[in-house]
């Protein structure tokens, strides 16, 4: 793993108030899980000791807030357009070609909150072994992390099948991950089979707060 330092993550952050949208009917709710979800998936980041800086792309002052230390970079959001996910995704794999060329990256979504320090460490050992990997997700069908051994080599294809379209455009996958890389949540049904498998402090906190029967 010693040619993966200094890693860079970049982390898609989309405002608390407007993401998740199929999380909750009620907008509070909805946002109050949605920060939380990105706050534990944020800090088993940070506390990754292969990540040498985190690159948050968001265009919220509360995000920016919220992430700011000393190993992390804040990139403004891109303005609107037809796929904001991806034109985040650009922002962040061009500030690495300018500052980080030839280094390797990983694009992590804010939506891990089971995600643990020791997994992704040992998530990012496994798809170092290959230029190119993804992580797919729970259900087998998208992504979750994608990781390059440097910027030229990250395509990245998020949405609807984007699993397939990762190994189309040569990713390796990394079926076999550990499950708390793999199940991010857009869903309330979702959210719980991350906290089965051991969501963070914040996640359960949130959760507990919203329903009486976590």
């Amino acid at each position: 793993m010693s040619n993966a330092a200094p890693l860079t993550a970049i982390m898609p952050i989309k405002s608390w108030a407007a993401g998740k949208s199929r999380l909750h009917a009620d907008p509070e709710t909805r946002r109050m899980l949605a920060q939380a979800i990105s706050q534990d998936t944020f800090d088993a980041v940070a506390a990754c000791p292969l990540v040498g800086r985190i690159l948050v792309v968001t265009g919220d002052e509360h995000v920016a807030a919220y992430v700011l230390g000393a190993r992390v970079t804040v990139v403004d959001e891109p303005g609107p357009s037809e796929d904001g996910l991806a034109a985040a995704i650009d922002a962040g794999v061009a500030w690495c070609a300018s500052n980080a060329a030839g280094k390797p990256l990983v694009v992590i979504p804010a939506d891990l909150p089971a995600l643990t320090p020791q997994v992704l460490a040992e998530t990012l050992t496994q798809a170092f072994a290959h230029p190119f990997a993804f992580v797919p997700d729970a259900s087998g069908l998208g992504t979750t992390l994608l990781v390059a051994t440097e910027p030229a080599l990250l395509l990245h294809h998020y949405g609807e099948g984007s699993a397939q379209r990762h190994i189309d455009a040569g990713a390796f996958p990394l079926p076999h991950a550990d499950p708390r890389a793999r199940r991010d949540v857009d869903t309330l049904g979702e959210l719980r089979e991350a906290m089965d498998l051991g969501a963070g402090s914040r996640t359960r906190e949130a959760l507990a707060g919203c329903f009486s029967t976590p």
